[in-house]
């Protein structure tokens, strides 16, 4: 979903480029839980840009500061599209060059809403969507 204003002004310096509701499945505790999303651009400290997806137990929270679960830099990262597992529609964000190790793994209620989020995160990090 295309970002609100109301969003983009709580960033602070921050663009929120897409907003919206995915899965997330954990690192050590392999279970999917809903996660709010924000995808956002925010000034480097180099110069130019970075991106990240930061993500929040639930909507409201992306108002409160410190109100985010976790945040997943795009930079560099192999961004996919996975299979489907249980009405699940999969994708996956790899090898960013801050969590070289780090693969992350979400899911979309559709295959539109997946495509879209595979779209917005390849291009926010700098290559393209597989």
């Amino acid at each position: 979903a295309p970002a609100d204003g109301a969003a983009a002004a709580a960033a602070g310096g921050e663009r929120v480029l897409m907003e919206g509701t995915l899965l997330k499945r954990g690192q050590i505790n392999p279970a999917w839980k809903s996660r709010f999303c924000l995808l956002v651009e925010r000034p480097a400290a180099g110069g130019g840009a970075e991106a990240l997806l930061r993500y929040f137990e639930k909507e409201g929270d992306k108002f409160a500061p410190g109100g985010a679960k976790g945040e997943v830099p795009l930079g560099g990262a192999a961004v996919a599209a996975g299979g489907a597992e249980r009405g699940r529609f999969l994708l996956t964000v790899a090898g960013s060059r801050a969590a070289p190790g780090r693969t992350f793994v979400l899911a979309a209620a559709s295959e539109e809403a997946r495509r879209q989020w595979v779209d917005a995160l390849a291009a926010a990090a700098g290559g393209t969507a597989a």
